[in-house]
């Protein structure tokens, strides 16, 4: 891949927005060639110029370990335009945290040492054998990107490598601390043969201060034990862990081990802040700044005060405005938690961040010991820890329309959600995109196609994916990715523990970005109920109070396609229905504004040759996986791009009522909105495939209604029970519309998004509007933008 001579986005300015007037950044991608007139994009400082902290050292005793090359020359491997330019030496050398940027770090990522044969990890690899294989950090295992692309679980592994600190870090730190951005699951982390600590969770940042004792500045050995329970009831999303992954289904290939950055970072002694204690939220009445909190961590004894100095700029003018938070008295190995107002640079004419424009402002933050008047400015004496930072202002509410129709509203405008969803998933890398490129040009994809939002399904992305949403300007609807699986009342109740304890990670990790408007907790009923039963309420509840606690500023959707109980915001609803006549929403509550959501629809699949992930026969079946598993998931077929964009605009066109346009099924007397009635009562016992076959297209059932409950054993045949009581409930309580409804359209008879599944095939789920590897458009992409805009217009 090459870049034209605007590429805006290279290492010595990594953070400038795309001000795009007919950008076009990937060669040989002719369907990214992105032509849309955004407003004027405020430009944030660069990125901290990147720093590898040393090349990899992989000799032990003399012996000099070979590490592996990503396979970019196999036929099996479906890559991405991004593949061929990552380095092996310098990995996603971005900073990782553009929230919080010092100047005094260094990336790790890099060539590791891996070995995924222990049976536990009781004994660390600290002798100076080589350990078997490499891994290409931070790849997981399974990605053809990490050079190992073993699709088998390994419950347990130990990474290992050398580095040193360069000289800059070194010879001026106070401390260092030491950054894991993700690893799946349990990790247990060694600096030269001592133990720093352990952290649980796949998803959230955590990070150890290195003992100034311990280290030194070459040759520092770094061991991480990590423990991936295949068939554990931790947070998963859409992983498949348990068995060996297979070419089917709607749950895709795991991603055990690192999968996120690993890097370093020099602090200054005496007092800094805590990283991930920043919290920033949009402070009302609009205009009066920001509320701001954080925590400053004492690490000497020392007679000084110090306070918070923080300075802002306008976006457009440049001016700055100052404001210091109290001060404290430092004292050695305490926390001092610090919260104030942060004042804009003009406060009557606030700067609101929404995706037609996208406002961000910069921010520095600064220690220091107490500060004296110079010019009409406070000068701080000294400063002991100094960073960048941004945020945006901006609300998001649900509030009743002119209708009394309950409605989004983003700052002070309706707003009406429309995008897809998107699972994160990638062929050469799995979890991990190939490249910070890559994840700014799947945002821009939805930026092309006119989606002002989308629900980020299953998955908690790096810091950087946020950042570039922020930047350009598109909303989300964050997921908590599910876990579960319990087969013991106890396991159960250590699955709420597990999920509440990274539910809250998630809120603190991901909360300062404007971009997120709102959280999702429970998807179609998983991790709700144990052994089949209704969810309690209690544990709704408890949910439901977290997100009020700790994701402040965003709407709450306790259970998106399923019954919320009366819990979060919105009534969300699923519907994979093959044609627009059968669509059907849950009714609105005025009077307790809960708004109502088509939370996911579509599911068309085409399957393109040449760009399938796998190619091979779904397990016992005569077909292509992908073509298995529509069968599976009774999503409808199509041969064509031309059939399969004629089907999606009749399916928004009964969102927007413009039927004149999208035609109507049969008797051109538009779309109702009707209750499901039709039996749910039968029972086949089959094997799967027949039980599915057997529900795609018969009027007396759906097949997205049934799930699989094994009847004795998993040798005998499954039992395919249409039976799904939380949306039979729904069905009896959903709202019908009258007939005219048909011709005003889903929006405005008050549903308020519209989410389509999905940004890209996975896998064998072949339904994206782009193929798996992002190299070939699925539908007439003109046809899809003039749809959505038509939506946004009514």
């Amino acid at each position: 891949q090459q870049h034209n001579n605007n590429d805006t986005t290279n290492n010595n300015n990594r953070k400038v927005l795309f001000n795009v007037q007919n950008y076009s950044k990937f060669n040989n991608m002719a369907h990214f060639v992105i032509s849309i007139v955004m407003a004027t994009i405020i430009t944030l400082p660069p990125d901290v110029t990147p720093t590898m902290c040393s090349p990899t050292n992989l000799k032990w005793n003399g012996v000099q370990v070979t590490p592996s090359i990503p396979p970019y020359g196999q036929q099996d491997v479906l890559l991405t335009p991004w593949a061929i330019n990552v380095s092996a030496e310098a990995p996603w050398p971005e900073h990782p945290n553009p929230m919080m940027q010092r100047t005094t770090w260094c990336s790790l990522n890099a060539v590791w040492e891996l070995d995924r044969t222990p049976t536990t990890l009781s004994t660390p690899p600290f002798s100076t054998q080589p350990l078997p294989e490499t891994i290409l950090v931070p790849f997981p295992l399974q990605a053809a990107l990490s050079g190992v692309r073993n699709n088998t679980i390994a419950d347990n592994m130990w990474y290992r490598r050398k580095f040193d600190i360069p000289s800059s870090l070194f010879s001026t730190m106070g401390s260092i601390l030491l950054h894991f951005e993700a690893v799946n699951w349990n990790t247990t982390v060694y600096i030269n043969g001592k133990q720093l600590g352990s952290h649980q969770g796949g998803y959230d940042a955590f990070h150890f201060v290195l003992p100034r004792d311990i280290i030194k500045q070459q040759d520092n050995v770094l061991v991480v034990g990590v423990n991936h329970p295949s068939k554990g009831v931790q947070p998963r999303g859409k992983q498949k862990c348990g068995d060996l992954f297979h070419p089917f289904g709607v749950d895709y290939t795991c991603s055990s081990g690192i999968w996120q950055s690993v890097w370093l970072e020099a602090i200054q002694d005496t007092a800094y802040v805590v990283p991930d204690s920043l919290h920033m939220r949009t402070a009302t009445p609009i205009g009066r700044g920001i509320f701001l909190n954080l925590t400053v961590r004492a690490t000497t004894s020392s007679t000084d005060q110090f306070s918070i100095l923080i300075t802002v700029i306008d976006p457009y003018s440049g001016a700055s405005k100052q404001s210091q938070l109290p001060s404290t008295k430092n004292t050695s190995g305490t926390d001092c938690f610090v919260t104030g107002l942060v004042e804009l640079p003009n406060s009557t004419h606030p700067h609101m961040w929404s995706p037609s424009t996208p406002t961000l402002y910069n921010i520095t933050i600064e220690v220091v010991d107490y500060t004296y008047t110079y010019n009409q400015k406070e000068v701080p004496l000294k400063v002991y820890d100094q960073f960048d930072s941004y945020f945006g202002l901006r609300t998001i509410s649900i509030i009743n329309d002119k209708n009394n129709i309950p409605r989004p509203r983003l700052n002070s405008e309706d707003v009406f959600f429309v995008g897809p969803l998107d699972q994160g998933f990638w062929p050469d890398g799995v979890y991990t995109a190939p490249s910070d490129e890559a994840i700014a040009a799947d945002i821009l994809y939805h930026k092309k196609m006119g989606f002002n939002a989308q629900r980020h399904h299953m998955k908690v992305e790096p810091r950087r994916w946020y950042y570039h949403a922020d930047r350009l300007g598109l909303m989300v609807w964050q997921d908590m990715p599910a876990g579960g699986g319990a087969s013991t009342y106890q396991e159960w109740l250590s699955f709420q523990d597990i999920f509440a304890s990274e539910f809250v990670s998630m809120l603190r990790g991901r909360g300062n970005h404007p971009s997120i408007v709102q959280f999702d907790i429970f998807n179609e009923g998983d991790g709700t109920k144990y052994n089949r039963s209704i969810p309690g309420p209690d544990w709704f509840a408890k949910m439901d109070t977290l997100a009020r606690q700790f994701g402040q500023g965003r709407i709450v959707d306790i259970c998106s396609g399923c019954d919320s109980q009366g819990f979060g915001d919105v009534e969300d609803y699923h519907h994979y229905i093959p044609y627009p006549t059968r669509m059907s929403m849950l009714p609105y509550n005025s009077t307790l504004r809960r708004a109502s959501y088509v939370g996911e629809i579509g599911g068309f699949i085409l399957d393109l040759p040449g760009h399938e992930w796998d190619g091979r026969m779904g397990p016992g079946m005569n077909e292509s996986g992908c073509i298995a598993t529509s069968h599976w998931a009774g999503y409808p077929v199509f041969n064509t791009t031309s059939d399969m964009t004629d089907r999606f605009s009749s399916l928004f066109g009964a969102l927007s009522g413009n039927t004149t346009t999208y035609g109507v099924d049969g008797n051109g007397l538009g779309y109702t909105v009707e209750a499901f009635t039709r039996p749910i009562s039968m029972l086949k016992t089959e094997t799967s495939l027949d039980c599915a076959k057997a529900c795609v297209g018969n009027e007396s059932c759906v097949a997205w209604d049934w799930t699989w409950q094994n009847a004795t054993s998993p040798h005998t045949p499954m039992v395919c029970q249409l039976y799904d009581s939380l949306r039979a409930l729904a069905w009896q309580n959903m709202s019908r519309l009258p007939s005219t409804a048909g011709h005003k359209g889903f929006k405005r008879a008050g549903a308020s998004s519209a989410i389509y599944t999905g940004l890209t095939d996975i896998e064998t789920e072949c339904d994206g509007f782009l193929t798996y590897e992002r190299r070939a458009p699925k539908y007439d992409e003109l046809a899809v933008q003039e749809a959505v805009a038509d939506l946004l217009r009514v």
